[in-house]
């Protein structure tokens, strides 16, 4: 018989990706912005706005987490003390695709 550990229902059952966006002002400031969430284990994907605008330059990080709300709210503040530093704006969080 399998016996379901408490840590193997917390990683495998409560964990998720998440995709978290941030708004920047040039791709100078993404590009530190995104070596820094590579640092922290997010995967990046960086676009520039053919539109321009105060943050022409959208960062989008995903990372697999558990799906608390302080874990969320660590993530989003991190991220915000990142992109504000750089000039940049966060623009939130969203859930992955399944």
């Amino acid at each position: 018989a399998y016996e379901m550990r408490i840590s193997d229902w917390s990683s495998d059952v409560c964990s998720s990706d998440l995709d978290f966006f941030i708004a920047m002002p040039t791709l100078d400031a993404a590009r530190t912005v995104a070596g820094q969430l590579e640092a922290d284990g997010y995967a990046i994907e960086m676009r520039e706005s053919a539109e321009g605008g105060a943050h022409p330059v959208s960062v989008h990080a995903v990372k697999s987490m558990h799906l608390h709300v302080p874990v969320i709210r660590a993530a989003s503040q991190r991220l915000r003390e990142l992109a504000e530093a750089s000039g940049g704006r966060y623009d939130g969080w969203a859930p992955g695709k399944a």
